[in-house]
């Protein structure tokens, strides 16, 4: 590993470079999977495969959205189950590059809006940037759960595996 990687520059450059390329890698893992497969859920996870999927990806783009105050993924839609995995792996690729973007260029403690109506709040930025690395966390996992009770092998999206397939020579 060299200590001059890019990635290692900005606190939070490393974590949202994981987040992305965990992302992409567990969609295309899913990739593969047959509509049964992608319809399978297991206890204690979101939902579906292809709904959990869907839902970090429509995630990640309502926290651009707020961060951009309504600038940017105004018009990301929810997806449904017909929307292709090929759709949300483009999306989601956006999405995580511009919050990798956004984590190492943007004041933190700049406030923004979250929520509607008389449950909108207040936040720093940074505190929308911790949830995003946590949902995305915590959904992915989802998704590798369900693979290991289909038995299949999930793709394992370990911090030790992106050093390992980024860092080491």
């Amino acid at each position: 590993m060299t200590l001059d990687n890019p990635a290692l520059s900005h606190p939070l450059d490393l974590y949202f470079r994981h987040n992305l390329w965990a992302n992409l890698l567990l969609l295309d893992s899913c990739a593969t999977l047959d509509e049964a497969q992608l319809a399978a859920t297991a206890a204690g996870t979101y939902g579906s495969i292809r709904a959990t999927l869907g839902h970090l990806t429509f995630a990640e783009e309502r926290y651009i959205f707020h961060i951009t105050k309504g600038q940017q993924m105004a018009g990301a839609v929810r997806p449904t189950a017909d929307t292709s995995l090929e759709e949300l792996r483009a999306r989601v690729q956006t999405s995580s590059e511009t919050l990798l973007h956004f984590a190492t260029t943007l004041d933190g403690a700049r406030q923004v809006r979250v929520g509607a109506g008389d449950g909108a709040i207040l936040i720093p930025i940074a505190f929308l940037l911790l949830q995003a690395i946590h949902h995305g966390s915590e959904h992915r996992t989802h998704v590798e759960t369900i693979l290991g009770q289909l038995g299949l092998d999930p793709p394992g999206l370990s911090g030790w595996r992106y050093f390992e397939e980024q860092f080491e020579a």
